[in-house]
């Protein structure tokens, strides 16, 4: 409303191209197919250019082909506009590829919040380390056991058609495991970072020979299933061996990758404690006329740290309205917490 005709028309047509709908423009909404009129809703969004935009699922009733380019067009609008975006979706893709930061939500509770290679690689939990990922990631059951390197996990591995030991180094893992040794835990492993053996150039991977059960060709690459300790572990090797259908290979694995899991909890094991894989974290320490906020990074370690002096009827919003205006030049995350509920230590 109050928008010149001229600039209307140009703002419409601009949209419907990048949806590629402008060939739809005369027709009745009757007359639009259920993907076409989705796309409309989008229009209707993208056109009045707002400070906020809210997807629910905006490409689930897309054809592939157009679900990827409009990704592709969501990606440029969101770095041409510079605006907010709060995208809702099942697809782990549309999640890794459009997001700056990605919250994972389980039963109404977000199990992380971090940016795409956070999740993917570190992971607070078998059920995210699960759900991301196609294949999703390789769960080992194991027991950890002490070596002359530090530590590793034992492992049973079919190779040549019998069941044969192998030992998974955990050395390089940060977290410290000798409360574990003796006890079962959870080796995670990417498909990726089992691969054929000469493919990758690192001196550090492990190489042993596995048995092949099943090949599934990808075109890029090559899925093969294996076994260890009687459960399915997919190894992904390159589409030159895309032919083998069964039989014994050397392969390589980068433990340098591998996220561990206390069978239990189901939590990640780390040494940085419960702040791991939390991208903001609000720590307020009320005494009595002030109030300490600080934003804490993946690690743990102070980012930035801001002293509010206040009069004692300053309330916990305030203060938090007066971080955020202070943290203007970040990726803000806007936390709400009662007063009664402020405490030292991390609030998600």
């Amino acid at each position: 409303r109050g928008v010149p005709k001229a600039e209307r028309q140009a703002a419409v047509l601009e949209v419907a191209k990048m949806l590629q709908m402008d060939h739809l423009l005369d027709r009745k909404p009757s007359q639009l197919s259920g993907g076409q009129r989705q796309r409309v809703a989008m229009g209707r969004a993208l056109v009045r250019r707002p400070e906020v935009f809210l997807f629910d699922e905006p490409l689930s009733n897309l054809d592939a082909k157009l679900r990827f380019e409009m990704r592709t067009e969501i990606k440029r609008l969101h770095k041409r506009l510079s605006a907010t975006m709060v995208y809702v979706t099942h697809d782990q893709i549309e999640a890794l590829t459009l997001a700056d930061r990605i919250a994972i939500l389980k039963d109404g509770e977000v199990q992380q919040l971090g940016t795409p290679a956070q999740i993917y690689d570190q992971p607070v939990n078998v059920f995210v380390a699960g759900l991301v990922g196609s294949p999703p990631m390789n769960f080992i059951h194991s027991t950890v056991v002490r070596t002359d390197a530090g530590f590793g996990a034992e492992v049973n591995v079919r190779a040549h058609g019998q069941e044969q030991g192998v030992l998974l180094d955990l050395s390089r893992q940060p977290a410290d495991l000798t409360p574990h040794v003796g006890r079962k835990i959870i080796v995670g492993l990417r498909p990726e970072a089992i691969t054929q053996a000469g493919q990758r150039s690192a001196g550090d991977d492990q190489i042993f020979a596995a048995d092949i059960d099943v090949t599934e060709a990808t075109g890029a690459d090559t899925l093969c299933v294996l076994h260890w300790n009687n459960r399915e572990v997919m190894a992904r090797v390159s589409s030159g061996y895309a032919q083998i259908i069964e039989g014994t290979m050397d392969f390589a694995v980068d433990m340098s990758r591998a996220s561990l899991f206390d069978p239990e909890t189901e939590m990640r094991l780390v040494s940085t404690g419960p702040l791991e894989g939390v991208m903001w974290n609000l720590v307020a320490d009320v005494g009595g006329t002030h109030m300490r906020l600080a934003a804490l990074s993946l690690t743990g370690g102070i980012e930035d740290q801001t002293r509010f002096a206040s009069d004692s009827d300053l309330t916990v919003p305030e203060v938090c309205a007066r971080f955020i205006a202070h943290q203007r030049s970040s990726p803000a995350c806007i936390v709400i917490a009662a007063a009664g509920m402020v405490h030292e230590g991390a609030v998600k």
